[in-house]
């Protein structure tokens, strides 16, 4: 790219000073599970895993996975999706709020 002219870096210097170049961007939503089903799970795996190396015996062990699936099995009867809703949702608006905060903090700087 040539040098630019002083007159084509005042145009650019004014333009960026005066309304900066904003794009737009599509951002799929990140999807998370924060359910106790799915943390359960994650904790099976590690036992599993303890198992395996052998920091933790078979006894142990089993105790936890029946322990776990019988605590999975009563969040199925409660349908622990719709007992987490409203609470996932209430957070789920702090969250957007943060970020729109932040956003809007970036975007003041940058105008300063």
């Amino acid at each position: 790219m040539p040098p630019l002219s002083p007159e084509e870096f005042e145009t650019l210097w004014k333009t960026a000073s005066e309304a900066p170049a904003v794009q737009q961007v599509a951002v799929n939503p990140i999807k998370i599970d924060v359910s106790l089903s799915s943390a359960l799970d994650q904790y099976a795996k590690i036992a599993g895993q303890a198992l395996t190396q052998r920091r933790l015996n078979e006894v142990d062990h089993d105790a936890l996975v029946t322990a776990i699936n019988g605590l999975k099995a009563v969040l199925a009867r409660v349908n622990e999706e719709e007992l987490l809703a409203p609470t996932l949702a209430d957070q789920a608006k702090k969250f957007e709020q943060q970020i729109q905060d932040r956003v809007a903090s970036l975007i003041s700087m940058v105008r300063r």
